[in-house]
């Protein structure tokens, strides 16, 4: 009788000792014994086997059986064969039907026969069994792990590494050197492509672990087994920090920043993406006219306006700036306005102290941070004593119901709060860090805008990277963009508001003049002009 052979063992199998070369030598011996052809061995490696699924040996078996080449198929137990139920019948149906018997060499059964089939349905069935448990065990030690902020399987997030003596997870200091320097790459303005390539990994992996995996928190979602009645979750596991809050929010800021605005032509429009309109806040964009030798920012279309909302009738359709925008006009404009409040040393010195937060808003977060922690502390006893009341008999479920419910809800608001306020701690500038990088994009300055020949010489990345520096992220303070905000007046003229990080200021552009009489003045309005941001946050006043 010519036989095949069958193994398969699953990763924790092998740990266990189910072993492939072990049932290659039960199978050898057993033909021998019983003086079967051992025509070849198929076999499935670190395979489970709930499905059949990446089941390559198995398959082959059943389409080798329809060719005839085989009489029986030879397992050391049933459970090699499969470990569902409805799998383990159906495959063994369709052997018969080739006339291909199987044998289990362990009980000495042949399936084929009809006391095989009764046997074959019960051992199934407990297989199925007894693969249930073990996965019902697996799991719930996974998420046992998970609640005690351990990791639970799979790799670690990159640049750390785990001590198995220990259980600590510590860094991996090289490749978080790579991380560190791949963040400064990035944020200096180098193409991320580049940079991924310099590291060794894709553009996508970097982008998504610079965005996500460098804090001290990671997030691990485990999904919900039905069949095993386990409920999922998403659980926090502490890791060593690879970078700080605020170098993570600029990496995602400038993330989204170049995805949003990721035109080819972007060399064209200097100021894309930095660019807004001063009454809706929405970004300029770049068009060319007479044969692409003019070039414009113009205001988005009434059209364009309603196409990016699924119902149009709640757009506020701003009519725009009643024109283009010359881009040589406020690109010039723009940098010798950043130029005037850099080389001057005293000035931007003083702009970096009055860009930090004062003292007063960061001992007020604090302080509403303190009282929240203490309020929380204070509900979680109410909802403790609460519980010890309904188990004492003391108070009735329906009765203490009503209070839990509204316990657990201030429980909610306050921890969303907390939240919220220990995030506008995060995200306020450090003073060393800001000084330090003011300093080097203030020599930088120095020496490219020493004369206006300098200025033109700066290339295109280097003022991009300025502009990054200057405009990326958001006013910690009140959560606004930073950016250039444009208005037209009645007279043609137009103001430009630069709200950058180290300063602010309004001017106004008329005829070539970069810093032109404000329109309101000139008309003999004495009153002071100032930009509204919506919660009045932009309400700094301009010096006429």
């Amino acid at each position: 009788m010519k036989a095949v052979g069958y193994i398969r063992v699953s990763s924790l199998e092998q740990v266990e000792g189910e072993s492939l070369q072990a049932q290659t030598n039960e199978i050898k011996e057993f033909t021998k014994k019983r003086d079967f052809e051992l025509v070849r061995i198929y076999e499935d490696a670190g395979i489970s086997g709930t499905s059949m699924k990446k089941r390559e040996g198995l398959k082959r078996i059943l389409k080798d059986s329809e060719k005839g080449e085989f009489d029986c198929v030879l397992v050391r137990t049933i459970s090699r064969f499969g470990r569902s139920m409805v799998d383990v019948l159906t495959n063994v149906d369709f052997l018969q039907k080739h006339e291909v018997r199987l044998i289990s060499m362990e009980q000495d059964i042949d399936y084929s026969t009809t006391i095989g089939k009764i046997i074959l349905s019960v051992l199934s069935g407990f297989s199925e069994l007894e693969n249930e448990q073990r996965t019902h065990a697996i799991l719930s030690s996974k998420q046992e792990r998970l609640k005690q902020g351990k990791p639970s399987h799979g790799r670690l997030p990159y640049g750390r590494i785990l001590i198995r003596e220990t259980g600590e997870i510590v860094l991996d200091n090289e490749r978080a050197e790579r991380i560190r320097w791949a963040a400064q790459e990035y944020l200096q303005g180098k193409p991320l492509q580049d940079i991924a390539r310099k590291v060794d990994l894709s553009a996508h992996i970097l982008a998504k672990t610079l965005k996500e995996k460098c804090g001290d928190i990671v997030l691990v979602e485990m999904q919900d087994h039905k069949k095993l009645k386990i409920k999922g979750g998403i659980y926090e596991i502490k890791v060593p920090r690879l970078l700080e809050n605020h170098v993570i929010e600029a990496i995602k800021d400038r993330l989204n920043f170049n995805r949003t605005h990721n035109r080819s032509d972007v060399q064209q429009y200097l100021l894309t993406g930095f660019i807004r309109c001063g009454k809706c806040y929405r970004p300029l964009y770049g068009i060319a006219a007479n044969q692409r030798r003019n070039f414009y920012y113009s205001h988005p279309t009434k059209k364009y306006q309603l196409s990016k909302r699924k119902n149009p009738a709640d757009v506020k359709v701003c009519e725009g700036l009643g024109g283009h925008i010359k881009t040589l006009d406020i690109e010039q404009a723009v940098f010798e306005t950043i130029r005037e409040n850099t080389l001057d040393e005293v000035a931007f010195q003083q702009a970096i102290q009055d860009s930090l937060p004062d003292e007063e808003y960061v001992a007020e977060l604090n302080e509403r941070i303190n009282k929240n922690e203490a309020d929380l502390k204070s509900i979680d006893k109410q909802i403790s004593r609460l519980a010890e009341a309904v188990a004492g008999g003391h108070l009735k479920p329906e009765t203490a119901g009503t209070t839990d419910k509204k316990l657990w809800d201030r429980k909610s608001a306050i921890i969303k709060n907390i939240k919220a306020d220990k995030a506008k701690l995060t995200s306020l500038p450090d003073l060393q860090e800001l000084k330090q990088e003011a300093e080097q994009i203030r020599r930088a300055l120095s020496l490219h805008y020493g004369s206006e020949e300098h200025f033109l010489e700066m290339s295109y990345d280097e003022k991009r990277q300025l502009l990054h520096f200057l405009f990326d992220g958001k006013d910690a303070m009140t959560g606004e963009r930073y950016g250039i905000y444009v208005d037209r007046n009645p007279d043609g003229s137009f103001d430009y508001t630069i709200s950058a990080k180290l300063f602010f200021g309004i001017r106004t552009f008329r005829n070539g003049e970069i810093d032109a009489m404000p329109y309101e003045k000139q008309k003999g309005k004495q009153k002071v002009t100032y930009i509204d941001r919506n919660k009045g946050s932009f309400k700094k006043q301009w010096s006429l």
